[in-house]
């Protein structure tokens, strides 16, 4: 290992190296290189944060908050993390087209949720975090009083069957 650095952390040079990677767009690099790297040290949260980010540029939503939420279970009180897993789920939801009737499908609609879960659970670790409280703003007041305004009738319906929220 470098100079410094304990057993459970990978060599400094290995993460510089994945940073470098990720600064030039080269993501799926970061990805085949940070893979062997977490399996070795798999409490390292800089190297669940670069997959997360590497998978979030590939579009990658699922693998991404699937990698935010091993920071999470290494850290709980990372803002940034649920700040990082909010936008993703925002960025997923707008990404996916609308229902035939130009409404938000049951999917986008949890999505829209788990955005605003993760983003107030952010707000719970710091209550000062004005680009969160930003967020939140936009998409409380996107939300209209009645679900039938932003979603179809079918969707409210089948939403009354379907948990939301984080996993």
């Amino acid at each position: 290992t470098s100079k410094g650095l304990s057993s459970s952390e990978p060599p400094r040079e290995k993460i510089q190296e994945l940073m470098n990677l990720y600064n030039h767009g080269q993501l799926a690099e970061v990805l085949s290189k940070a893979k062997p790297l977490i399996s070795l040290f798999p409490k390292v949260t800089v190297l669940h944060n670069l997959i997360a980010a590497a998978n979030s540029g590939l579009k990658n939503w699922d693998q991404a908050i699937e990698s935010f939420n091993k920071v999470l279970a290494l850290n709980p009180k990372d803002e940034m993390t649920y700040f990082n897993i909010g936008t993703i789920y925002l960025q997923d939801a707008l990404s996916k087209p609308l229902s035939d009737d130009g409404k938000l499908t049951v999917e986008n609609f949890q999505k829209l949720q788990s955005a605003i879960i993760s983003y107030e659970n952010a707000l719970k670790v710091n209550p000062l975090n004005e680009i969160v409280k930003f967020n939140l703003s936009i998409l409380y007041s996107s939300m209209p009083d009645k679900p039938s305004q932003l979603i179809s009738d079918k969707a409210v319906q089948e939403l009354s069957n379907i948990p939301i929220g984080l996993p």
